[in-house]
């Protein structure tokens, strides 16, 4: 029994050195400065993305043993929730892409159960995540008819809505 415990122990531990688990980490965690560096050289507020908090919640996920589209990954989540992709190239870490969803008020019913709305702006460089490459990609799910008809939304289509429901938010947390 105890050689089990100590398989399962050590199974654990690789999997987690190895980063094939998000490891929580500090916005100021040294570990950080190369992704950090990579993030500036974007201009991500051209691509519809906003600035991140540093209040936000990371975790720092590894290369997956089975799926090579990143050699790290940035999970953030604040105000919205985020997906930060990367490339390492020699010793430096590039920017591949990046995902922000923005959760708005509204629930709704779906086969998987009463989920919010939702607003998802997404940009790839590289094959990441299944939507177009070097293209600016907005989707909203939810119940509003006047948005889920339209199969390609712009920035412009959804900053106003984004805005809202910042202030929406912003109100429910203030006294």
């Amino acid at each position: 029994m105890k050689s089990n415990r100590a398989f399962v122990f050590l199974i654990i531990s690789v999997t987690y050195g190895c980063g094939l688990f998000p490891k929580k980490v500090s916005y100021n965690d040294s570990s950080l400065m190369p992704f950090w560096k990579a993030i500036a050289a974007i201009n991500r507020d051209s691509l519809g993305f906003t600035p991140i908090s540093e209040k936000s919640d990371i975790s720092l996920e590894g290369k997956s043993l089975f799926d090579h589209t990143y050699d790290a990954i940035l999970h953030i989540d604040y105000k919205t929730s985020r997906t930060i992709a990367f490339r390492k190239k020699g010793d430096e870490y590039i920017w591949i892409g990046e995902q922000e969803i923005h959760m708005g008020p509204r629930r709704y019913t779906t086969a998987d159960g009463t989920i919010n709305e939702k607003i998802i702006i997404n940009y790839d460089i590289e094959p990441i995540s299944g939507f177009p490459l070097n293209e600016i990609s907005v989707v909203y799910d939810g119940p509003d008819s006047l948005l889920s008809w339209r199969h390609k939304l712009r920035l412009v289509d959804v900053d106003s809505i984004i805005a809202q429901w910042d202030d929406l938010a912003m109100n429910a947390h203030s006294p």
